[in-house]
């Protein structure tokens, strides 16, 4: 019995060894990876894929940006939306710097993480715009209840109350808002010092380990924005219809799910062996390659949604017909005059595309 004891633990260390050998301990370098690339054609194929993806992304970027620069007429508009539609090219750019440099995956996942919370409060701008303003905010939703049972943390608390958009309670949500675009940038600078000195380590769950102390401090910052934001999104809906804020609201959401919390997801994914070593990277960071391919072909489905509501006049170039403003059309051609009323017309406002 012990003999047979013996040799069956002997099988599984020998087992248990021939795996270990199979699995790298450090990702590999670029000219290691493209060394070897022969021997994995399923590799070869996603770079290939995510290479045409991400130069069609940026030449349909550029092309949008040029649109909007030339038919957008106001400078703070054109640079919010712009911010905006940089998004999943930015995504797609970082993502294959991670397929083709695997050592500088988590880098470019924490750079693309960093630019979507800058855009985040470029959005918030953007809403700001369309009101016309700080001032026109806070004359125009005097009388909107704004609720604190918004998603994702109000919602669980049905008792939490209404309150109405002041100036100091503006100041609030947009210091929520903020404080994301502000934090992540000085979390992507702490994160590299740290990989640097090696006490960084991707995936690792330990409590002493740094990854999971920024990363609970990343997703708090994040959820903190995002409910200041929606709540600031739900109120603004009535006022701003003209605007179609909803589907440009659900690309960005979209935008925080595949890169912040859906990299989160992949890190549990690679601990608990659902995603598994394979030559030529370590189980530990497979995961960010697995976020740099999705991440790409993910930007490939939503960027057409990101080009139809923001390379376009329509819902970003509209004229509120009211005591202030007149629209004028003549021989097709629409424009728009101020009046000599300085009168500001806050309810029942007209939206009409331009």
């Amino acid at each position: 019995m012990d003999i047979i004891r013996g040799s069956t633990t002997s099988m599984m260390f020998s087992v248990q060894e021939e795996i270990n050998d199979t699995c790298p301990d450090f990702d590999p370098t670029a000219g290691e990876l493209f060394a070897t690339i022969g021997d994995h054609p399923g590799l070869l194929s996603i770079l290939v894929v995510c290479s045409i993806i991400t130069v069609v992304e940026c030449v349909l970027f550029c092309e949008a940006a040029h649109y909007v620069s030339i038919k957008i007429p106001y400078t703070d508009r054109r640079n919010c939306i712009i911010w905006i539609l940089g998004i999943y090219p930015v995504f797609c750019l970082s993502s294959l710097l991670g397929l083709y440099i695997p050592r500088s995956a988590v880098l470019c996942n924490l750079t693309a993480s960093v630019y979507f919370s800058v855009c985040l409060y470029q959005f918030f701008i953007l809403i700001i715009d369309y009101y016309g303003g700080h001032s026109s905010i806070l004359m125009q939703m005097s009388h909107i209840e704004v609720s604190l049972r918004s998603p994702p943390i109000g919602c669980f608390f049905p008792c939490l109350p209404t309150f109405k958009m002041t100036e100091k309670n503006f100041l609030r949500i947009k210091i929520a808002v903020f404080q994301c675009a502000l934090l992540r940038p000085s979390v992507l600078f702490i994160t590299e010092v740290l990989w640097l000195n090696g006490t960084y380590v991707p995936g690792s769950l330990s409590a002493d380990e740094a990854f999971l102390w920024i990363n609970i401090i990343t997703l708090i910052s994040t959820i903190i924005a995002i409910y200041a934001f929606i709540m600031f999104y739900r109120a603004s809906r009535e006022p701003l219809h003209g605007y179609k804020l909803t589907p440009k609201f659900i690309v960005v959401q979209m935008a925080l799910i595949c890169s912040n919390i859906q990299i989160i997801l992949l890190g549990i994914l690679a601990l608990t062996d659902v995603i598994p070593c394979e030559d030529p990277f370590p189980s530990d960071s497979r995961h960010n390659q697995w976020q740099c391919t999705i991440l790409t072909l993910e930007s490939a489905i939503i960027f057409p949604f990101v080009l139809k509501y923001f390379r376009t006049r329509n819902g970003n170039v509209v004229s509120i017909l009211g005591n202030d403003r007149v629209k004028e059309v003549r021989n097709g051609h629409t424009s728009m005059r101020r009046s000599q009323s300085t009168d500001s017309m806050v309810y029942g406002n007209t939206y009409v595309t331009l």
